[in-house]
């Protein structure tokens, strides 16, 4: 063989020639007509065969550098091959160890021999590329001496070893998992691939995880029988229960329960695996390995693959660490492998699309518990989803609302417990106690907060430009955060908008006038009209919806709302997608996740999530009629509603529009 092909690196570069699962050294050559050299050889080229055939990458014999890692050169070694014709000393090794080979191993194994200088000193090589036939390398035919018995046929090896120290031969069965499978079969996964499906999972914008974990003053979620959700989960990942539904109405904080609970298993997890890489332990990690797997439209049918979704999804994650451009036949096999614990999170089975989707799904998710033993799922659910495929074999962990207490806990850790907002708040609960029932759902408390942090909707009144700081009403620092305002932080000149120029007039001169922006009082329409509208606008930028077409589903959730009115707490879904007309499916799973319409649990009928989000869109319904006019058409609406939810109707609607209800509220035309 041609020295422009010799790898020489392997011998002066000490990255190259430490024993790893893919290296071992020897100072000479193995002389072959002594038995014992015999059957070691062979049990070496068994063990790099099949590290080869496992991990997808050549492993390498060399031959002339010592166990401590001196260049030595092979030295009189080559003498041992002398007896043979061949004009090259490769020439006549590949000979000698081809007819060794071919009788005591199986299958074949193709062997790569070169010889080259390094340092003056003559060195040698074996490459053996990775092969995947279908079974493992292994002994063919005994080697028996006179007096024992060196090799037995079936006998193989694996090389492996928790530091380079250590690296060693390791027998193993020829269907010993995972070293019976090739890589083109299943992948063997070495500490730094855990690392980078780790990384990559933590910094996977679809699952988000580290937004949840930096989510303030997160409040504990509890189930309905009042014990916490995170013991719950803890509970779950101790027993021997497969698969844990976790349930509740929508914005109820599902989904941020499970990625904070993935986001500390991926903490732990990368922990597990540095320790892994520096101890050069090619063990799995001893910790969950967890999935995030968003279902939100996922379109399900027979033919969907579960498994193989799940893989594809866990390699892209990786960055392709698992393979890059041949998948392998079976990663699947990964999830049988007893030293793995798999946790597979699904989130959202209600945002498949189709009640039909949810159904294959379902069934898809129990054949996937019945044949993966090992591997424990979570799944979280709206209560209206299609869950009857596993129903009988889940547990149900039904998250219940925040307790009153915990809603002021956490808006005390953003608005300072004597501020006008949250006194504002307390007072407005005191009256509209069904107010409790949205800001004890997470997902609108958070908005409400949002909002209640900003400055309120103004109203003008005129104050002196150069007013001092103490006689300055408050709502002059327009623009600044409540809780800072109400906290008592002085104005600086810069907060002030002067209506003229300052000069060096006398103070007795007439002072200019201003109009300053001043906070108007807290009103139920007023926070659940900016409740309702951000977190319609949030799931517009989710699904890239342009404005006519939520402007026009935003209209037919009003009606639906003034139609119902206060005769009626059910209606059935045939009549919603009367209402709802166009694209009925997609507005249904809008107002649905959104809690706006709720249902108890699957098909049953459907009702709006509260009272006064029924008003509420009504409200918006008859604003809408009224700014195109269309004024006999509200006055129509309104008087076929009952007398409470038309005056409920007037009150939330008085406070989030600007038009006149006078005419309305007196029943004639404006």
């Amino acid at each position: 063989m041609g020295e422009d092909k010799f790898r020489r690196e392997l011998f002066t570069e000490p990255e190259e020639y430490e024993e790893t699962p893919l290296r071992d050294r020897k100072a000479i050559l193995p002389n072959l007509r002594h038995n014992e050299e015999k059957a070691e050889f062979i049990r070496d080229v068994i063990a790099l065969a099949n590290t080869a055939r496992m991990l997808g990458k050549p492993a390498y014999l060399l031959y002339g550098i010592s166990r401590q890692g001196e260049l030595c050169g092979i030295g009189d070694s080559r003498q041992y091959y002398d007896d043979l014709t061949d004009p090259s000393l490769a020439e006549r090794i590949r000979h000698r160890l081809r007819e060794l080979l071919t009788r005591h191993v199986s299958p074949h194994v193709n062997l790569d021999i070169r010889t080259g200088r390094c340092e003056d000193k003559e060195v040698a090589y074996i490459k053996i590329e990775p092969m995947t036939p279908p079974t493992v390398f292994q002994v063919r035919e005994d080697l028996v001496t006179r007096h024992q018995r060196l090799l037995n046929s079936g006998q193989c090896w694996i090389r492996f070893g928790e530091s380079k120290s250590e690296v060693d031969r390791r027998e193993i069965a020829p269907n010993s998992d995972p070293y019976c499978y090739a890589y083109s079969e299943v992948p063997f996964v070495m500490p730094s691939v855990w690392r980078r499906y780790l990384e990559g999972l933590l910094d996977d914008r679809e699952a988000d995880l580290v937004a949840a974990e930096d989510i303030p003053s997160c409040q504990t979620l509890f189930d309905v029988s009042g014990e916490p959700a995170d013991f719950r989960l803890q509970q779950f990942l101790e027993r021997e229960d497969r698969l844990l539904v976790i349930c509740g109405t929508a914005c109820c904080g599902k989904t941020v329960l499970l990625r904070r609970l993935v986001a500390g298993l991926v903490r732990n997890g990368l922990e597990a695996v540095r320790v892994r890489e520096r101890d050069e332990d090619y063990r799995p990690p001893a910790c969950w390995i967890p999935v995030y797997f968003p279902l939100r439209g996922t379109a399900v049918n027979s033919s969907w693959h579960l498994e193989q979704v799940l893989w594809d999804a866990i390699n892209s994650v990786s960055r392709w660490a698992f393979w890059q451009e041949t998948r392998p036949s079976h990663p699947e096999m990964l999830f049988r492998q007893s030293s793995l614990r798999w946790l597979v999170c699904f989130d959202g089975l209600d945002e498949i699309a189709s009640d039909a989707g949810q159904r294959q799904f379902g069934s898809k998710l129990r054949q996937f518990l019945r044949r993966f033993g090992q591997v424990k799922v979570i799944l979280t659910t709206r209560t209206d989803a299609n869950t009857a495929a596993f129903q009988q074999i889940a547990t149900t962990l039904s998250i219940a609302p925040l307790k009153h207490e915990q809603v002021f806990s956490y808006l005390r850790n953003f608005v300072d417990e004597d501020d006008q907002a949250l006194e504002e708040l307390a007072a407005l609960l005191e009256v509209e106690p069904e107010l409790w029932n949205l800001l004890r759902v997470p997902g609108y408390l958070v908005v409400a907060l949002r909002k209640l942090s900003d400055v309120y909707p103004s109203t003008t009144e005129v104050v002196p430009a150069f007013a001092s700081v103490g006689e300055m009403p408050l709502a002059t620092e327009a623009g600044r955060n409540v809780s800072d305002l109400l906290a008592g932080t002085a104005a600086v000149a810069d907060d002030l908008t002067l209506a003229s120029t300052v000069t060096n007039e006398t103070p007795e001169q007439e002072v200019e006038q201003e109009t300053v922006p001043i906070r108007a009082p807290l009103t139920l329409g007023w926070l659940l009209d900016e409740i309702f509208r951000e977190a319609w606008k949030r799931e517009d930028l989710r699904h890239g919806e342009d404005e006519t077409c939520a402007a026009e589903w935003w209209d037919a959730v009003g009606k639906l709302a003034l139609d119902i009115d206060g005769r009626r707490r059910d209606v059935d879904a045939r009549e919603v997608g009367r209402h709802l007309r166009a694209r009925r499916a997609s507005l249904l799973r809008r107002v649905l996740s959104l809690g706006i319409l709720v249902r108890d649990r699957y098909l049953a009928p459907l009702r709006f999530g509260t009272e006064v989000t029924k008003t509420y869109f009504a409200a918006t319904w008859v604003e809408r009629l009224l700014r195109c006019d269309a004024h006999g058409r509200a006055q129509r609406a309104l008087s076929s509603a009952t007398p409470e939810f038309r005056t409920r109707t007037l009150e939330i609607l008085q406070s989030v529009t600007a038009i006149s209800l006078e005419p309305l509220m007196d029943g004639g035309e404006p």
